[in-house]
């Protein structure tokens, strides 16, 4: 309950002059129709040289505020506490690292409805929600080289985790960049049938994020989530 309640203090917490911030913006569109979807606004606050908190606004094609989400980034980057928040329908979820074996997860379906919380004890190594970037840095030598690399995804919208993998897909261009595309997906064959993959391109000396296809973090007004197509690169709409 301390940890829990000292991260909700600082996700409260204004950005002070020893913090410097890099933004970034990114494109949505709808995986099969290509339609535009929303922007992702994301600002990245270090402290010295190190990140320390992520915060991602999703807008519509007005502008209007249709969800935010906020990373905190303690000792291990790969393991974010975060907390996303659509203010359309009320939807939240989110996770909070309370060792290093264990996670309180937590969501919320509507306005109405209430709070559901669950404490996951996980035997191995895992990821949660955003930094799973950071983890396929650490992994990066391994994932050029052809290994598949399995781990754990916490999944607070199922108050659960699950075994997932992940490896090279394929070198590819984007936008005149050169990038490695991963692979995403379920560890179990069954789960496989079920789920469908994510593919995640990062630029091959740099290892930013230029693409992403697949399921989205962000639902529509009727609670569905999106499939979608996520661009990195392009500067303007």
């Amino acid at each position: 309950m301390f940890i829990m309640f000292v991260n909700i203090l600082l996700l409260l917490l204004p950005i002070t002059e020893t913090t410097t911030n890099y933004q970034s913006k990114s494109y949505a569109y709808d995986i099969d129709t290509e339609e535009f979807l929303y922007n992702e606004i994301h600002t990245d606050i270090y402290s010295e040289k190190s990140l320390i908190r992520k915060i991602s606004k999703f807008v519509d094609e007005n502008g209007e505020l249709i969800s935010r989400r906020q990373m905190i980034f303690n000792n291990n980057y790969s393991t974010p506490d975060f907390e996303i928040e659509d203010f359309r329908t009320g939807y939240k979820e989110g996770a909070y690292v309370i060792s290093p074996n264990s996670v309180k997860v937590f969501k919320k379906e509507s306005f109405e409805e209430p709070l559901e919380e669950s404490i996951l004890n996980i035997d191995g190594e895992f990821v949660i929600d955003g930094g799973l970037t950071y983890f396929f840095h650490e992994k990066w030598d391994k994932l050029i080289n052809d290994e598949v690399i399995s781990f754990y995804f916490v999944a607070p919208n199922r108050l659960d985790y699950y075994s997932f993998q992940v490896s090279k897909y394929d070198i590819i261009a984007i936008n005149n960049r050169k990038g490695i595309r991963l692979l995403l997906e379920p560890s179990s064959f069954i789960l496989q049938a079920f789920v469908d993959p994510v593919y995640i391109t990062y630029d091959l000396n740099t290892k930013e994020i230029l693409y992403y296809e697949g399921v989205s973090n962000v639902y529509d007004s009727e609670g569905n989530i999106y499939k979608v197509k996520i661009d990195y690169t392009k500067e303007t709409k």
